[in-house]
Formats: C-alpha cells, structure tokens, sequence
C-alpha cells in the first residue's frame, strides 16, 4: 500500500511543503503559485491522483461551453482530465504506480501537464473555442 508519510518525506525533499487536507489520504501543497493535491486511495494500493482543484470559475450560462472546452482539452492533453464540479474547473492526473518513489519521479511531469491544460482550458474558453 502506498503510505502518505513517505509521500509526505518525498514532497519536502523536492522542495515542497505538503499540509494535510480535509480529504482523507490527501496532501495539499503549492506549485508556481497554484494549489494542488495527491490523492491514495486506501482502497487500491496502486492507485494516485494529483489534482489541480478549481483553478477556473465558470457562470451557470456558459456551463454548457466549459464542458465542451474541458473535453477538447482533456482529449487532446495525455494523461490528463479537465473536468467541472459545480462552478469551478479542476485538473487532475490519475495514475497506477509500483510504489512512492514513481510517483515522487514523474511528480513535476504530472504538474507540468495539469498546467499546460489549465492554460489550453482558460485560452479556449476565453477565445469561445
């Protein structure tokens, strides 16, 4: 089972300072000025999810291009999913990992690219692609 203490050791020694969320098996810390999460599930020991929550707030009448917009984006990124819960749009990457140490190394790579979507999400939106 993957153990969030030593994820926890894994995020200081990158450089982060991971706080505990009111989630469950969830670590909240900061990356380039946004705020984002990894996730265990205690339920599949092989299992994380790193999220970039409600990085974007959408109105009620343009619901319906945010999910159109999220699709595109999620289709055309790898790895990762744009989607909407209530009025804010959320980024996350979800992967299968042997252990720690994978996700502690393909950690900046899943930011990087919940970036790049959170970018390609706000340009499209904002352009009424």
């Amino acid at each position: 089972m993957l153990d969030l203490e030593r994820l926890r050791s894994g995020l200081i020694n990158l450089g982060f300072r991971p706080t505990d969320s009111v989630v469950p098996s969830t670590l909240q810390f900061m990356y380039e000025g946004g705020s984002y999460y990894l996730e265990i599930d205690e339920k599949d020991d092989q299992y994380v999810r790193v999220g970039f929550p409600g990085f974007f707030t959408v109105t009620q009448d343009k619901h319906v291009r945010a999910l159109k917009v999220a699709n595109k984006v999620t289709e055309s990124i790898k790895a990762v999913k744009v989607f909407i819960f209530e009025d804010k749009v959320y980024c996350s990457v979800e992967q299968f990992v042997r252990d720690e140490d994978e996700i502690l190394r393909f950690l900046t790579r899943y930011l990087i690219v919940m970036q790049g979507a959170a970018k390609a999400f706000v340009t499209q939106y904002s352009n009424g692609d």
